[in-house]
């Protein structure tokens, strides 16, 4: 069975098609960004040889991220034989892509930018299908923060209004062109309230009212958003989508409706509901089923250790990951032979 077959029933999210003009040209952009990191990456004289004796490779984020994170806890209970070498990247769209153009081993991609690479066909659509799963690790929020001065109080009370996600590589942006799309009727590539720049950045400004809504998608407890000083609460506040909010045919299965408790910053001095979408672990289908089913089998047998850690594998459970095979997402088959078995 092809990888493109694996991953059949994702296409039934397809539905409004005139966002594919729209993601095309997104993505057009965003591979000319990544073009320019793989030729830095080039630069450092890396081969084939010096990858295999530095073991498997595990693609992240910043190391201020929770992927780095994540990687970090992973590595803990794989030992020294399975150990994985981290990368640092700009995130899920980079991520995939690298995994898609056999450059790395391991990936952690948020699955709506994996839903939006296969949504546009060639060349995405095959390098999302060369990315097959391993497990779902944890519902990654999309934390809108937003300035109180512009009365953002709905999703669609965004429109018009200046905002940023990251840099257009990010996983954030991804969540940001979906959420402005879906909710706005709004390209977010194109439109001129849009500033791309670092979060830290972003945030600075956020708080200062040069901006209106920042987006960053994350796993809770992200370091960046700890280390706000409760006093931005009289300026600043993650906005409630609303317990009850309707997704949009196309993005049911993408996104879910997660609470975020009182206190989990700070600053943040109520509940709030936010949309999320799960980050997955996925392996590079060239790997051997040997190797992929030896991490799996480590992974999930290790899954309440890791969640002693912290909060970045509440989703590692095999029925979790018979659900998402029956929706339709292509799974590794080393990753199956453990699933299946056990063993």
């Amino acid at each position: 069975m092809s990888h493109d077959t694996d991953h059949r029933n994702v296409h039934r999210l397809m539905s409004r098609r005139v966002w594919l003009v729209m993601l095309a040209s997104l993505l057009l952009a965003l591979t000319a960004g990544c073009d320019i990191l793989d030729k830095v990456k080039k630069a450092s004289g890396d081969d084939e040889t010096e990858e295999e004796e530095e073991g498997p490779t595990i693609l992240t984020g910043s190391k201020k991220g929770n992927y780095y994170k994540a990687a970090t806890e992973l590595n803990e209970v794989l030992g020294k034989k399975l150990k994985l070498e981290i990368e640092t990247t700009s995130g899920s769209f980079e991520n995939l892509k690298q995994i898609g153009q056999n450059k790395a081993d391991y990936a952690i991609v948020q699955l709506d930018t994996l839903i939006m690479f296969l949504r546009i066909g060639s060349p995405h659509k095959g390098w999302a299908n060369n990315a097959l799963g391993v497990a779902a690790l944890s519902n990654e929020y999309v934390h809108i923060l937003v300035n109180k001065k512009a009365k953002i109080k709905k999703l669609t009370d965004l429109k018009n209004k200046r905002i940023a996600a990251g840099s257009e590589t990010s996983g954030s942006f991804v969540s940001a062109f979906t959420v402005m799309g879906y909710f706005n009727d709004v390209n977010l590539q194109k439109y001129q309230n849009t500033s791309i720049e670092t979060y830290e950045t972003s945030l600075t400004r956020l708080k200062k009212g040069e901006l209106d809504a920042l987006f960053i998608t994350t796993a809770p407890g992200m370091p960046l958003l700890k280390d706000v000083e409760a006093g931005a609460s009289k300026t600043i506040e993650l906005l409630d989508v609303g317990a009850n909010v309707k997704l949009p045919k196309g993005i049911e299965y993408t996104y879910s409706v997660q609470k975020l408790p009182k206190g989990t910053y700070g600053w943040q001095d109520k509940d709030v509901h936010v949309l999320a979408t799960p980050g997955f672990l996925f392996a590079n289908a060239k790997l051997s089923s040997t190797k992929v089913r030896k991490v799996t089998k480590k992974l999930y047998s290790k899954a309440g250790k890791l969640r002693k850690k912290s909060g970045l594998w509440k989703l590692v459970s095999k029925a979790r990951a018979k659900q998402d095979m029956d929706f339709g997402i292509g799974f590794h088959p080393g990753a199956k032979a453990y699933l299946n078995s056990g063993k």
